[in-house]
């Protein structure tokens, strides 16, 4: 059996191990102080690509989620939001840095756990009163995912929830995240 065919065999668990021990951590990164989970080297295969996409999916089905949009998070949350929507086949609404959407936006400040942002969404993005999923590839203290809601209650969404690849457990969460998460992958230290 080839090694493609094995990964293919794999169960929920053993795809999650998988995708795990592909992220790594970078200390100090990208200010002192801060350790930076790095899931880059999950986008080197096409079949750990899958298997990340497998673990979220299947953590979304045990939600029992009806959206119609799923909301990526630039820049991460691009790579696997694309993919995630286009896999549940729904549609893609890009959440970017300011500056990078052309035409009117609805705009909010973050504080993430190495500094701010400012977070758009276009405000054509005809969301009222549609159901929506945040999708991001880590929440670390949840600041990105709490400004990403305010941009889509601005907008009239309705938010069903937030999914991620991976939450990190030990790090104090932000007041105010009134939705429902999950992440497949738990970092607990």
């Amino acid at each position: 059996m080839s090694k493609s065919e094995m990964l293919d065999t794999l169960t929920t668990q053993e795809k999650k191990d998988h995708v795990k021990s592909l992220c790594r951590f970078f200390k100090d990164f990208p200010k002192a102080g801060v350790n930076f989970l790095d899931i880059m080297p999950v986008f080197k295969t096409h079949k750990s690509m899958e298997m990340a996409i497998d673990v979220i999916v299947d953590e979304i089905d045990q939600k029992k989620w009806k959206f119609e949009f799923i909301a990526g998070v630039e820049a991460r949350g691009f790579l696997l939001g694309a993919l995630l929507a286009n896999r549940l086949h729904v549609g893609f609404i890009p959440i970017r840095k300011k500056g990078k959407l052309p035409g009117p936006v609805y705009q909010t400040e973050t504080v993430k756990e190495y500094g701010g942002d400012c977070l758009e969404l276009q405000q054509d993005s005809d969301l009222v009163g549609k159901r929506v999923l945040i999708f991001d590839d880590v929440i670390a203290t949840g600041g990105t995912m709490l400004g990403t809601l305010d941009l889509l209650k601005k907008a009239g969404a309705r938010v069903v929830g937030s999914a991620f690849l991976a939450d990190i457990v030990y790090l104090n969460k932000v007041q105010g995240l009134d939705c429902e998460i999950c992440a497949p992958l738990k970092i607990t230290s």
